[in-house]
């Protein structure tokens, strides 16, 4: 399959995948299918950035949505997974467009540490060749041209009782931090138990806040701690929660979002790019496998990173085609 094409269906898959999973969360939109796991919002925000600069409707929708809901977020989170993605800058411009749209204390001011120069300003939405007359100031500030964006009105606050919402739903018992992420990843891992480090993996937190953070869940008897290999295993009652949480004693299914999602955008990002071409093509591509392999292992996804580079472009081809099944459920 030509590159271009197999960019066009993986761009339109993960377009698919990302208005339905903002549908179910609020987005006005149809919703064409309930996921059964449990979403990570930072992530699907990550992810969102970058695909809807091939379809502006959804990304201001995402902007109405996060001025909506914008308790919900963790701004720490966000930019800790956006500094993986290909562009950082764009969640620092929707952060600096939300704190002008909805000012809050924890919104005001730029990462300025992490930032790099922005430099000549790019083009956000790719097909948006028309003259810009009236630019968004905050999306400029970073770097980016786009019409002026205000929030339309139309988000909806997500149903905090669906599985996709469910680790919203612990950020409104304990607040958007590592106590939130801790339970939502004990709960819905398969498997009776973890360690600190698992946890901190798809908690995105430093490991002393989730150990900081479990200390405290333990003090409390929600989460149990037992020693297993000079290394402390962090367990939780299930069919306790669920009779708090007035639900049935099976969570929504965990997935190890901010890999996938790390995975995910190099892919688009290689195939958008016009870097690789001829003999070089298989080269590239095997380089590609070898960098998302380890990303992609974690969240089941097999990758051939021994692949010779004259079978570089059909793995590549199959593994994308694996990681759309997964998003399809």
């Amino acid at each position: 399959m030509p590159t271009s094409a197999l960019r066009d269906r993986f761009e339109q898959a993960l377009l698919d995948f990302a208005w339905n999973e903002w549908a179910q969360l609020g987005v006005l939109s149809k919703v064409t299918r309930r996921s059964t796991w449990a979403q990570d919002l930072e992530a699907l925000l990550v992810l969102s950035f970058d695909i809807a600069r091939a379809d502006p409707r959804l990304f201001d929708e995402i902007l109405d949505w996060l001025a909506h809901n914008q308790e919900l977020l963790s701004v720490r989170r966000l930019r800790t997974i956006a500094r993986t993605s290909p562009d950082p800058t764009l969640a620092e411009a929707v952060l600096t467009w939300l704190a002008q749209h909805r000012p809050k204390a924890r919104f005001s001011g730029p990462d300025d540490h992490d930032r790099e120069p922005t430099g000549e300003s790019r083009r956000l939405f790719f097909d948006d060749g028309f003259p810009l007359r009236h630019p968004d100031p905050a999306f400029l500030e970073h770097g980016w041209l786009r019409p002026a964006a205000t929030p339309s009105g139309k988000a909806a606050t997500p149903d905090l009782k669906a599985p996709i919402a469910f680790g919203l739903r612990l950020r409104r018992m304990f607040g958007p931090g590592a106590r939130a992420e801790a339970v939502r990843v004990l709960l819905c891992l398969d498997a009776p138990s973890a360690t600190a480090s698992v946890i901190t993996r798809s908690a995105t937190y430093t490991k002393g806040n989730v150990l900081e953070a479990l200390r405290g869940l333990t003090d409390a008897q929600l989460v149990s701690a037992a020693r297993a290999n000079r290394e402390a295993r962090y367990a939780i009652d299930r069919e306790r929660w669920a009779t708090l949480l007035s639900a049935e004693p099976t969570f929504p299914a965990h997935v190890e979002w901010v890999q996938l999602v790390r995975a995910l955008g190099a892919m688009l990002e290689w195939l958008r790019s016009d870097g690789a071409s001829g003999h070089l093509l298989g080269s590239s591509a095997r380089q590609l496998l070898r960098t998302v392999g380890s990303d992609l292992g974690w969240a089941d996804v097999d990758v051939d990173e021994d692949v010779r580079a004259p079978g570089a472009m059909a793995e590549l081809e199959r593994v994308i085609d694996r990681c759309v099944d997964l998003l399809r459920g």
